[in-house]
Order: C-alpha cells, then sequence, then structure tokens
C-alpha cells in the first residue's frame, strides 16, 4: 500500500529568526539531530497547541506541580509521550487498599468456618 501524502505533517516555513551569515543551532533539522541549548540530545522544533477550560487548567497546573515538573509544558509532555507516572501516594493508597480487602476476605472466611457447612435448602426452598 502506497502511504497518502495528505497525512505527512507539513513543515513550517522559515520563521526567519536566522540571520545570514551565521549559522544557528535551532535551525531547520528535518532529523531532531542538532543538539539542543540545555545539552539536551535533541532540539524540540515542533509545537503542539490545544486549548483547555480554567478548570482543566487549573487540574494541569495542580498536577504538574505534584509530579514535580518545571512547567505545564514539560508535564504535558511527559504524560503524553512517556504516559501515566504512578506517584508514591498512590503506590501507598493501593497498597492499604489491598491490604483491607485481604482483611475483609479472611473474616469472612473465619465466618464461613464459624458457620459450619451449610444445610442444604429442601424441595420448598426452605433450609
Amino acid at each position: 500500500m502506497v502511504p497518502d501524502d495528505s497525512f505527512r505533517p507539513r513543515s513550517l516555513p522559515n520563521s526567519g529568526l536566522e540571520q545570514p551569515g551565521r549559522s544557528s543551532q535551532f535551525g531547520n533539522d528535518p532529523d531532531n539531530s542538532v543538539p539542543h541549548r540545555r545539552g539536551r540530545e535533541s532540539c524540540r522544533v515542533r509545537m503542539i497547541s490545544f486549548r483547555v477550560s480554567e478548570r482543566e487548567f487549573e487540574q494541569l497546573l495542580v498536577r504538574s506541580e505534584a509530579e514535580g515538573a518545571r512547567n505545564l509544558s514539560e508535564y504535558a509532555r511527559n504524560a503524553l509521550c512517556e504516559g501515566p507516572k504512578t506517584s508514591e501516594a498512590d503506590l501507598r493508597r493501593l497498597t492499604a487498599e489491598i491490604q483491607r480487602i485481604g482483611a475483609d476476605v479472611a473474616r469472612v472466611t473465619e465466618l464461613i468456618e464459624q458457620r459450619g457447612p451449610a444445610a442444604a435448602p429442601d424441595a420448598d426452598g426452605r433450609e
């Protein structure tokens, strides 16, 4: 099957930020292989934009601070590219819930054992 060119991302035209005669480390690099000025392995040249409500924005701020992200961009990039992370608080909450369920199962098992074998119902549906 031949790929359809209509689904290929299109590059934005050069922004004109480069000065003639000077090479820029932030120029058009189709391979994203130019080193980032902060020492990252690649320069981020693509931008994604989407709208959120005020409530969603506040939620994103709270979550990004809780995750320790430097800014919303870093939080969004990590959340979208790396997937959800399980926090220590989540792990503690889930561990406590599993322990509670285990204790409930032990109590139910104990009650069943104390009661003895269940009597079989008779033909009328009574025990």
